[in-house]
Formats: structure tokens, sequence, C-alpha cells
């Protein structure tokens, strides 16, 4: 799971895995809830592994810098500071 995470986005990565976790803890009988919520947990820790598992955000920092590359700025946050 984290793995995956790490290099996919979050979102798609919980969606596929959310039939597996249903049909697991039918299997052992313990209720979803309880393993749906570790489940989010460790999307979001494989996704913080690298940028890849958090594309968005990675290319939104690089359109930001080119925009303001192109309008005369050093960094993004410069007017913020």
């Amino acid at each position: 799971m984290v793995v995956l995470s790490a290099f996919m986005n979050n979102t798609p990565v919980v969606a596929m895995m959310i039939p597996v976790v249903e049909a697991w803890a039918q299997k052992t009988g313990h209720p979803a809830s309880t393993l749906l919520i570790p489940l989010a947990f460790a999307a979001q820790l494989g996704g913080m592994c690298t940028l890849i598992g958090t594309s968005t955000n990675l290319v939104h920092g690089l359109a930001s810098m080119t925009r303001a590359r192109t309008a005369g700025q050093r960094r993004p946050w410069s007017r913020a500071l």
C-alpha cells in the first residue's frame, strides 16, 4: 500500500484498495471501518515519501515557479515575505 502510494496519486490507490480491504474485513470478521482509517493513513504516508505520490502539488509548484520567472520574480512567495 505505502509503496503504491509513493509512486501514484493517493486517491486512486485508496479507491483501488477499498474493495480489497472490505473483502479482507469480511473474511476476518472485523468491521471494515477499523481498517479503512489505517488505509487512508498508509496512503498519506506513502504520498509523503516522494514527490511522485503528490503529483498535483508537484505540477502546481512547477507552474507557480514558471509563472514567477516570467513575471520577473525570483520566488513565487517573494511578495508574501
